[in-house]
């Protein structure tokens, strides 16, 4: 299933769109995309998403204006998967770059638990490293 949810100005959340997909391909994203702009979506101020790449293309192909969140819940649960178990709980606690005051704090924390972990973990720092704009892009926002 594909589906597109919206989270309007008053809080409230809205199911734009739901369609069945053979995949999460790139041309299934692109096709749900620009089904919901032919029936009147205006492009949206930013679009979040979880890291398939077939989807990322889609989405800076058809929203190219709009900015694009990473899925902090989704990223997580990868990074999770990187160390071992007892070591998640302390690892989670010094990602601190989603709360970051400002954008250019979160840069600055994203870098400090890069090099912090670089070495002990390379895995995890790969897969943080992957796509961080994207990952604290919101703090872009008001």
């Amino acid at each position: 299933m594909l589906v597109a949810w919206a989270s309007l100005r008053d809080g409230r959340k809205v199911l734009l769109s739901l369609a069945l997909g053979k995949r999460e391909s790139h041309s299934d994203w692109l096709e749900f995309l620009r089904d919901m702009i032919r029936r009147g979506l205006r492009i949206p101020l930013t679009v979040t998403s979880d890291g398939a790449p077939g989807l990322i293309r889609a989405i800076e192909e058809t929203f190219s204006k709009s900015l694009r969140i990473r899925c902090w819940v989704h990223k997580m649960e990868n990074l999770s998967s990187k160390v071992p178990p007892a070591l998640w709980p302390e690892i989670k606690a010094e990602i601190p770059v989603r709360d970051a005051a400002t954008y250019q704090t979160g840069k600055e924390l994203a870098l400090r638990f890069i090099q912090r972990h670089k070495k002990e973990h390379p895995s995890l720092v790969a897969s943080f490293s992957e796509d961080l704009e994207a990952l604290f892009s919101h703090l872009k926002l008001p």
